[in-house]
């Protein structure tokens, strides 16, 4: 088995406060759905999927989905949330052996300035 290959894309990055942010993520895995034989020893291949996405921006969690035996071999998955400050983007995946793999990523967030229009970086970063 290959080490997890897991991607995050965020965008827009830079956002303005209070826009919507799309998160894309995907993970390349090795699925297993548990219901084919080893045609040597007649054996049932143990079930092998990941099971459970959560995504924290800045450490609380704002997306969580749980994924059954139905789940493609890459999945990739699409959500938005909305900018409010500066911090981590960060994806966990939860596998049928609790084990868990991550990525993250940096959001900056900005305002723009009602005065001449300009963005100016958020000074909570």
């Amino acid at each position: 088995m290959t080490a997890p290959n897991r991607r995050i894309k965020v965008s827009p990055n830079p956002a303005q406060r209070g826009d919507l942010v799309t998160i894309k993520a995907l993970a390349e895995h090795e699925m297993e759905p548990g219901v084919r034989l080893n045609p040597d020893t007649m054996v049932v291949y143990p079930r092998f999927i990941l099971n459970k996405l959560i995504c924290r921006y800045n450490g609380v969690e704002v997306f969580v989905s749980d994924w059954y035996s139905g789940v493609s071999a890459n999945p990739y998955i699409s959500f938005n949330v909305r900018a409010e400050s500066s911090g981590k983007i960060e994806i966990e995946w939860v596998d049928d052996y609790d084990l868990s793999t991550y990525v993250h990523e940096e959001l900056f967030v900005t305002e723009r300035d009602s005065r001449n229009n300009n963005l100016k970086p958020d000074p909570a970063a």
